[in-house]
């Protein structure tokens, strides 16, 4: 199919009341999704922002902190530990350190250290030994110390 002819079928979806489409020819096959679009004025916008300042600003200090979390950094199977013998890393009840290795995550057969960026008491672990984790999905969660 030809740029054209795709640009002509769009062109014919988003003016008609369809919005999805699946066209199969030989061996390609092709679905278009048209979605509205929400359209937004200034004032509205400005509005908007305007009540969201005034919602930060009535926070007190401890609801506008974020919680200390520590994250996945990459994408694989996080483990919390090297070996089959050895002891978890950290456990929940455990003071963590700013730099300290909390785990290791297994990509494309490489390890990657889990390193910590903050410094606080482990209160949950999210993910289990062997699991897969996604990039930025929270492991562990800390209270600080």
């Amino acid at each position: 199919m030809k740029l054209e002819e795709l640009q002509n079928l769009y062109r014919i979806i988003k003016s008609s009341n369809v919005n999805t489409v699946e066209l199969s020819k030989k061996n390609v096959f092709i679905r278009m999704v048209i979605q509205p679009m929400e359209t937004v004025s200034y004032e509205e916008n400005k509005n908007h922002i305007s009540q969201e300042k005034t919602n930060e600003s009535n926070l007190s200090q401890s609801e506008a902190e974020e919680p200390l979390v520590i994250k996945s950094d990459n994408v694989g199977i996080f483990y919390t530990h090297s070996g089959a013998l050895e002891k978890p890393l950290v456990n929940v009840g455990d003071v963590i350190k700013k730099g300290q290795v909390v785990g290791y995550i297994v990509s494309m057969g490489i390890s990657y250290n889990l390193v910590s960026q903050v410094e606080g008491r482990v209160t949950v672990q999210r993910v289990r030994h062997k699991e897969p984790v996604e990039y930025g999905e929270i492991i562990f969660e800390l209270e600080k110390e």
